[in-house]
């Protein structure tokens, strides 16, 4: 039966998409799965070596440091890794059935596409604030009284001449 449970467990490990690594006290690895080696050069059995001598795919030069102090405090350690694959890196305390720390679980999940529609998005929307800021300057300078109308015939926007004319005119001075 304890044979059965531990293939489960390395079952999961191994079918998890992202990449997880466990370290022990003092950094060196004890567990990976196979998606490790997008982050991890983990091709020469890294079990017992030290996380910070892997070679490594992503800038991470204050992971060390990270996961020092997940180990120390038991604070959760959240970064976004952005470079030509986008990683959200979560470092947590690997506590024992005591309740006791003993190292730290690092889980690394890909998320580019949603990091460059981000971008894509703000850039977006800069575009709009520009269009807006320029439209505002030519709709409001302009000496012709104008008026926009939604497909309903209902009134959105009006110029300055427009409003004077109006008020001129017996109209509403605000539409």
């Amino acid at each position: 039966e304890l044979i059965g449970l531990n293939n489960d467990l390395q079952n999961v490990r191994d079918s998890l998409a992202y990449p997880l690594i466990v370290v022990d006290d003092y950094q060196r690895v004890v567990l990976f799965n196979p998606a490790a080696h997008q982050i991890f050069d983990v091709s020469t059995a890294p079990i017992g070596q030290v996380l910070h001598s892997l070679p490594c795919h992503l800038d991470l030069l204050d992971l060390r440091a990270s996961v020092m102090n997940v180990i120390n405090t038991g604070a959760v350690h959240e970064r976004q890794i952005n470079s030509a694959r986008c990683y959200a890196m979560n470092i947590r305390p690997y506590i024992d059935d005591k309740g006791r720390r003993h190292g730290a679980v690092l889980s690394f999940v890909e998320n580019t596409e949603t990091v460059r529609a981000e971008q894509h998005l703000i850039e977006a929307n800069q575009r709009l604030a520009k269009a807006e800021r320029f439209f505002r300057s030519t709709f409001d300078v302009s000496p012709a009284s104008i008026c926009i109308v939604d497909p309903s015939g209902v009134v959105v926007e009006v110029n300055e001449p427009w409003r004077r004319f109006a008020a001129e005119n017996g109209g509403a001075e605000e539409s």
